[in-house]
């Protein structure tokens, strides 16, 4: 299997999701060189300011961890989908606290009140630096992802196991960089 490169916005990606591996808008050609179940991810955040960055690692989609949930995950899910661009209300409970994470112009946000937030939700580390639509947190453990599900363009839904952190350790190899939880979702602009 190849290394596929999606953009950010791809329906399939289910509007908010995790990236477990590094930043690699430089290191893309030597990843490109592996055969892997890791995806890169081009994506556009920052609200209006449309800034565009790239992540390559293992996709965790939110909409595969309903077994992790902590609560009902349609509220976060659909409180992400108030702050996109494509602006998709459900019509059920959002949570509106995600409000003031859209609709921004590039400046760093509140990345531990969103930490906050979403840890009500799902196990995640702690975020630490960020954009609208774009934010992550180093990885102490990966083992708070062992019941996480990847999701690959080619394969679907998929366990994280050996194989996988071993394709992450390559990544963090190539590009000298520690491994990392991204949370992206759709940019409002």
């Amino acid at each position: 299997m190849e290394l596929h490169a999606i953009d950010g916005w791809d329906r399939r990606l289910g509007g908010a999701y995790l990236v477990l591996g590094v930043s690699s808008r430089d290191f893309r050609e030597q990843l490109l060189r592996e055969r892997t179940p890791l995806v890169t991810i081009a994506h556009q955040a920052g609200g209006y300011a449309c800034l565009h960055d790239e992540v390559t690692g293992v996709v965790m989609r939110l909409i595969d961890a309903r077994h992790l949930a902590l609560q009902p995950l349609d509220r976060l899910l659909n409180g992400f989908g108030l702050i996109a661009e494509s602006n998709t209300p459900s019509g059920d409970a959002d949570d509106e606290r995600l409000l003031s994470f859209g609709f921004t112009r590039g400046d760093a946000i509140d990345t531990e009140a969103l930490s906050r937030i979403v840890s009500e939700y799902l196990p995640v580390p702690r975020f630490d630096e960020g954009v609208e639509a774009f934010v992550s947190g180093p990885v102490d453990d990966p083992r708070i992802f062992a019941r996480w599900s990847g999701w690959h363009p080619d394969l679907g839904c998929f366990p994280i196991d050996e194989a996988v952190n071993d394709h992450l350790v390559a990544a963090v190899a190539i590009s000298g960089q520690p491994l990392r939880a991204f949370l992206l979702w759709e940019n409002s602009d």
